[in-house]
């Protein structure tokens, strides 16, 4: 019930682009098929099985997220919220699993938090790609884009640099370009051409925005 990890066009990278929701009751053995197959590829079910069985007896599961909105951030109350952890809410309910445990991290750490033991799922929006698909088991896509999902740029109010793809950036050297770690968005400055001395690293989507 995990989902097929294929090379090339294999979905995405940092976000997901867009996977449309399925109805729960199709996640229940997915999930469940994640749980049993466990963080790392291969891994011994004995492991994969004390992870559900604590799941199940504990009634608590403890999910990563990476503060991405609208896939997965924290309200002012507190509450963890967003696609993939409401989606996962609804699944582990219909296993009788209610207390849901959210871990913040950064999203660069998510694969080697859950590999490391520090939660049980991931639930933050994440593309499915080959190299991650090596080191960890990935559900069925939770949402899809109905039409192909384009790059996109945030600029300064007026576009003073006159900045419309990756393309521009890179005819640019002066020009610098904030991603967030870990996601996609710098393999495409990389294939675009634009420079390592372009980038700006931040961890997450709120320093990203204060960064310029």
């Amino acid at each position: 019930m995990i989902a097929r990890c294929r090379s090339g066009k294999s979905s995405g990278g940092g976000a997901p682009a867009g996977w449309s929701g399925r109805r729960t009751a199709a996640f229940l053995p997915i999930l469940l098929g994640l749980i049993l197959t466990g963080p790392i590829l291969p891994v011994p079910s004995s492991r994969a099985g004390e992870t559900l069985d604590r799941i199940m007896r504990t009634r608590t599961v403890r999910i990563g997220y990476a503060p991405l909105p609208p896939f997965s951030y924290r309200l002012p109350d507190g509450r963890v919220t967003g696609e993939a952890p409401e989606v996962a809410r609804r699944v582990f309910a219909r296993l009788g699993v209610r207390e849901i445990r959210a871990v913040e991290v950064e999203f660069a750490a998510l694969i080697r938090d859950l590999r490391a033991g520090v939660f049980d799922v991931i639930a933050s929006g994440m593309y499915v790609l080959p190299e991650r698909c090596r080191q960890i088991a990935f559900s069925a896509p939770t949402y899809r884009a109905v039409n192909h999902l384009g790059k996109g740029l945030a600029v300064r109010a007026g576009n003073p640099r006159d900045i419309h793809s990756y393309d521009d950036i890179a005819k640019d050297p002066s020009v610098r370009l904030g991603v967030v770690a870990g996601t996609i968005e710098r393999s495409h400055a990389q294939a675009a051409g634009i420079r390592d001395s372009q980038l700006a690293i931040f961890p997450n989507v709120a320093a990203a925005a204060r960064g310029w």
